[in-house]
């Protein structure tokens, strides 16, 4: 490949850019954040949400009825939520009635207290990682 021959200038302000990279401070790697995210990653699953969260979670797996009627509920919930249509409020009102009785069982409402405090914990999370970080995805089709 050729290369154009430049000005004095040119090669004066490349030295001088390339000058100040060298002087200025690096910024953390991406090995140093990962890192930092492992660490992240160990301090969620040693916090006490997680830890409740867990037992709760084997405590609902141990009863199949119950765990396949929570993923049922569940289901339910997602397409009142995604899918219905003018009567969402109805559906919800009818979904809870029929579930009463499931809702206030000791497993199932251990269970859905811990997910839900776990859930929070790990959006705060997220929020704070994403604080002041903009980054604008350039998307074809915009």
């Amino acid at each position: 490949m050729l290369h154009k021959p430049c000005s004095k200038g040119a090669v004066r302000r490349r030295r001088i850019s390339e000058q100040q990279t060298a002087d200025t401070p690096k910024g953390t790697s991406m090995s140093d954040i990962i890192a930092k995210c492992r660490e992240l990653n160990q301090m969620l699953k040693d916090s006490e949400e997680y830890r409740k969260y867990v037992i709760a979670r084997k405590n609902l797996r141990s009863n199949k009825d119950l765990y396949n009627r929570l993923k049922e509920l569940k289901k339910i919930n997602s397409d009142i939520h995604n899918y219905s249509g003018d009567n969402r409020f109805d559906d919800l009102i009818r979904m809870i009635h029929d579930y009463d009785d499931f809702l206030h069982n000791s497993v199932v409402s251990d269970f859905l207290r811990a997910e839900s405090r776990l859930s929070e914990l790990v959006q705060e999370m997220y929020s704070e990682i994403a604080k002041d970080i903009y980054f604008d995805l350039v998307v074809e089709d915009e």
